[in-house]
Order: structure tokens, then C-alpha cells, then sequence
């Protein structure tokens, strides 16, 4: 899964999603070179269900559903 900026250049490939206890690590490589690993805790991970409105949560459901 690739994450990319505005100028849709490549920012952050992910490569594995592993669960680690109650987190998410996240391993793979920031502009295609910098390895990393990103860990989401619960706590960040509500924050980040937070920020969808009902919008924006339909739209992300029509996009992963339908491309």
C-alpha cells in the first residue's frame, strides 16, 4: 500500500501490517529508501476515527468498495 503526498509522489510504501498486542505496526519505507516501522496504539487510533465526519466516512466506504 503506498501512501502518497498532494503531487502524488510516493511518501511512505507499507509493506506489513502486524498486530503487536492491542497496536498495529506499520513496517515499511518512507520515500522509498528510509526503512521504518510506525506503531498505532488504540488511544491514536480513536483520535483518528475522531476526525471523519459522515462524509467523509461514506466516501472512504465508496472508495474501498468500489475503487
Amino acid at each position: 500500500m503506498k501512501l502518497a503526498a498532494n503531487s502524488r509522489n510516493g511518501l511512505m510504501d507499507i509493506k506489513k501490517i502486524t498486530p503487536d498486542g492491542s497496536r498495529l505496526v506499520f513496517t515499511g519505507a518512507i520515500l522509498g529508501t528510509l526503512p521504518v516501522r510506525v506503531v498505532l496504539t488504540p488511544e491514536e487510533a480513536r483520535k483518528g476515527l475522531s476526525l471523519f465526519k459522515l462524509s467523509t466516512a461514506l466516501a472512504a466506504l465508496r472508495i474501498f468498495m468500489f475503487g
